[in-house]
């Protein structure tokens, strides 16, 4: 996988949001051609989104509607709902 991006989210609604975001995956990307982990920050739920392009990671923040935080030194994006 050549993207990887956080999605942070401290909304109670988070996990009908991850439901969202894994059915847009199954459906647009397949179940080869992305991943995604358990990741951590201290008091807040958050999982990393591994793809094979920037162009799909843009139509999926775009599809479930995630907002760009930051790009950290090792370049990775981060994203809150």
């Amino acid at each position: 996988m050549k993207v990887r991006f956080r999605v942070e989210s401290e909304r109670p609604d988070w996990s009908l949001r991850y439901q969202a975001m894994h059915d847009w995956l199954m459906a647009e990307v397949g179940v080869e051609r992305h991943a995604v982990h358990a990741d951590s920050v201290p008091g807040i739920h958050c999982f990393a989104v591994y793809l094979e392009d920037v162009e799909t990671a843009r139509r999926l923040v775009h599809a479930v509607g995630m907002e760009p935080m930051l790009l950290t030194e090792e370049e990775r994006a981060v994203f809150r709902w």
